[in-house]
């Protein structure tokens, strides 16, 4: 194995020192966030509403968002009792809407089944981009 230059040594013993520091502060900002998770639900059992703390400038507000509206959906196969409940009024209580979603394994598929440039075109224009994530430390 080959010896380490001063630069890396030096490299080495920063990131070693880094690390310490890192872990250090973790465990710091962990009890800290130990502590405001509990003083959170300390305020929380006190209702909606303002605190005040002594220096008026701090003030903890309580939300309590109120329920969301219910979410409505037809399942297929409940489309037929539906039907037999509204009547004729079906078409005013329901708006017919029809998508098509690409099979398991699309791009395979499409490879199959259609000339390179149409598959090329038919994945491309398909395709979902994604957000790549950045990088990140986790201190476990």
């Amino acid at each position: 194995m080959a010896e380490m230059s001063d630069k890396q040594t030096s490299g080495l013993a920063a990131a070693t020192a880094l690390v310490d520091e890192a872990y250090e502060v973790n465990a710091a900002i962990l009890a800290k966030q130990t502590r405001l998770n509990e003083i959170c639900d300390s305020l929380i059992k006190l209702g909606k509403g303002n605190y005040v703390g002594t220096n008026p400038a701090q003030v903890a507000k309580v939300i309590v968002p109120s329920a969301p509206e219910p979410g409505y959906k037809l399942e297929a196969d409940n489309e037929a009792r539906a039907r037999e409940i509204a009547g004729d009024q079906f078409a005013e209580v329901f708006t017919r809407k029809v998508t098509f979603a690409p099979c398991k394994a699309f791009a395979e598929i499409c490879k199959k089944l259609l000339t390179p440039a149409k598959a090329k075109k038919l994945t491309e224009l398909c395709l979902v981009k994604r957000k790549t994530q950045d990088a990140y430390v986790n201190f476990a």
